[in-house]
């Protein structure tokens, strides 16, 4: 079976509307919506909730620079990660997705040349 999705907005946080709100659009798989690890009862509503309409929660986004230019923020980005694949684990999305990063100083995921180099390669294995 190949499933649609996509990650819809809400104005609301009610696990069940948005859930309906695929199932409405058309859809059968979504982006998880925002979650936080410690809120145990939060993804579990959300878990139930999209079990209950058949929406398979395909993804959980990480989004940030796994090679941003100072030490600190690249820690803190890595850390980001390991908490959001935690995350995809706790909600049963089947993936959690980001980029590899850049090296570009004024975009977080803009292209740069160093990306494609020896030292981006090794940088890229290592997280």
């Amino acid at each position: 079976m190949i499933r649609l999705g996509v990650g819809l907005s809400f104005e609301h946080d009610d696990p069940e509307r948005m859930a309906r709100a695929y199932v409405a659009a058309g859809y059968s798989a979504a982006v998880c919506p925002p979650l936080s690890l410690d809120d145990g009862d939060r993804i579990r509503a959300i878990r139930q909730a999209f079990a209950r309409h058949d929406v398979l929660l395909a993804e959980v986004g990480v989004w940030n620079n796994l090679l941003a230019p100072g030490p600190e923020e690249r820690a803190a980005n890595l850390e980001d990660n390991v908490g959001a694949l935690a995350l995809a684990e706790e909600v049963g999305a089947l993936c959690c997705v980001n980029i590899a990063g850049t090296y570009n100083p004024s975009c977080w995921d803009g292209p740069h040349l160093d990306n494609l180099g020896d030292r981006a390669f090794a940088a890229i294995v290592e997280n």
